[in-house]
């Protein structure tokens, strides 16, 4: 089967038609099928002719981007030319359509460590444009987009004309999570090639799975039929550590481990949302964000994480966690983001699948696929525009284009060399794409409560009263971001 994730699926996936055709591989292979692809180029064919057509007597479009500084396959932006690599020419064949058909030139500033958040604040409260979109990290509040936020310096998504946020082909958990009074300052999409290297998910070793007795298959169905849950990935780790040193204790180095994960404060974030707990929510009747994490839902969750992972010594850089101990076959399952298959496995020896993060328990309704907010994920417009409605328009064909064009080459590139690449891994890509999720309160971490959870998980700290004496700075903290939305 020709894989494409296509509008179609976007759309079964909306309706929840996925949960049903995914019982199988089978069906999988059948839901995406060619008639799927056929359909798909006349919706993109059909919605573009919708827009009307445009001449923008050559002016230009500045996309100001953070793009890779390692050694990573995908990019935020083409080099300018083709070049071979499958991701930098889909962009560059986009980019050349949309110039030819529009009578636009599309141009890309990268913004590096030297550009800080300030400095473009400076330039539009002096007039100046800083650029047709900005894409670029959130980084807890402290990124690029985060500083423009700040400062009321980013155009409502919602009032820009032609932009469509609301729609299938941009990221719908973003639009419904960070949208207060009709206010949306900014999202995720597939014009941002960084978000596919941001959600969350698990990796297995799949020789090393086999030798404790588990079934990369069986749980593959798991996942199908919404059996994934966390207390199935603690029985299938939990007597598998072993101090292999004999030293008497447990490190990365030089020691197993049924699961490696870090201990950070952004670990514990996604392990509480990834068992679907709103970590922020606007309430309508208020009008306000709230965050209500001090409930006994709340606190069993907590006190369960604390028991199913562990603080795991890594011997001072987390990136030991992954070169010296998974990528080495010295723990059966990780914890972290797509981004590894790229900037970390890529010359693994050893095959390994990816899984979703696992559910809480059955009665949850979906899988969680937290996004890191310090990946360069985000997509945001400055309020200094010299033609809002260009930059509305060539933002909508670039966002609706991407999912077509660029989409396929991310899953070229994700997926090439290793035992990923078959169906089932490709339909574990697909969920996790499709319910990736980030809240307010994930990338400010409003009154220290995140830091707390942090504690409770890894480090044995009461959760309960650390809240409570909390609860203060977090409403304070609360209605001074409420200010941005007024």
């Amino acid at each position: 089967m020709k894989h494409k994730f296509s509008f179609t699926l976007a759309l079964l996936l909306a309706t929840g038609i996925f949960s049903q055709a995914c019982g199988s591989e089978t069906d999988v292979s059948e839901t995406l099928g060619t008639s799927a692809d056929s359909a798909t180029v006349s919706a993109e064919t059909d919605y573009l002719d919708s827009l009307g057509a445009k001449d923008f007597k050559g002016a230009t479009y500045t996309i100001r981007a953070q793009n890779s500084t390692g050694a990573s396959a995908i990019f935020n932006m083409h080099c300018g030319e083709i070049n071979g690599e499958v991701v930098n020419d889909a962009q560059f064949n986009r980019d050349k359509a949309v110039e030819q058909r529009y009578n636009v030139e599309i141009e890309y500033i990268i913004s590096d460590d030297a550009t800080n958040g300030q400095s473009l604040v400076n330039s539009m409260l002096a007039g100046d444009s800083i650029g047709n979109l900005i894409v670029d990290a959130l980084s807890e509040g402290t990124g690029r987009i985060s500083i423009l936020f700040n400062n009321n310096m980013l155009a409502n998504l919602l009032d820009v004309p032609y932009l469509q946020p609301e729609k299938e082909w941009w990221s719908q958990l973003m639009y419904e999570n960070l949208t207060i009074n009709d206010k949306l300052y900014f999202t995720s999409g597939d014009l941002a090639p960084f978000s596919y290297i941001g959600p969350a998910c698990i990796y297995m070793n799949l020789e090393l799975a086999g030798n404790y007795g588990i079934d990369e298959n069986e749980l593959f169905a798991m996942v199908y039929d919404g059996t994934w849950t966390m207390d199935k990935l603690y029985s299938m780790t939990k007597d598998a550590d072993n101090d292999l040193n004999n030293d008497g204790k447990l490190d990365c180095i030089n020691d197993f481990f049924g699961i490696v994960n870090e201990n950070n404060t952004l670990t514990s974030t996604l392990l509480l949302a990834t068992c679907g707990v709103k970590l922020s929510e606007y309430n309508e009747e208020t009008g306000m964000l709230e965050v209500n994490l001090g409930t006994p839902d709340v606190f069993d969750k907590i006190d369960r994480l604390s028991q199913l992972f562990k603080t795991i010594d890594n011997q001072g850089d987390n990136t030991n966690l992954f070169d010296k101990n998974f990528k080495l076959d010295k723990s059966i399952f990780a914890l972290h983001y797509v981004e590894s298959t790229i900037r970390r496995l890529r010359d693994m020896e050893s095959d390994y699948v990816i899984y979703p993060m696992p559910k809480y328990d059955e009665t949850q309704d979906t899988y969680v696929s937290f996004i890191n907010p310090w990946v360069a994920a985000f997509i945001a417009i400055p309020m200094v525009q010299d033609d809002l409605e260009m930059t509305g328009f060539i933002t909508e064909v670039l966002e609706y284009m991407s999912v077509e064009n660029v989409r396929p080459a991310i899953y070229d590139v994700t997926l090439k060399g290793k035992a990923l690449n078959n169906e089932d891994c490709k339909a574990m890509l697909d969920l996790i794409f499709s319910t990736t999720y980030l809240d307010f309160n994930a990338n400010y971490k409003f009154g220290g409560v995140l830091d707390a959870v942090n504690q409770a998980i890894f480090f044995g700290q009461p959760f309960a009263s650390a809240y409570a004496s909390l609860e203060t700075k977090l409403n304070a903290d609360l209605e001074e971001f409420m200010l941005n939305f007024e």
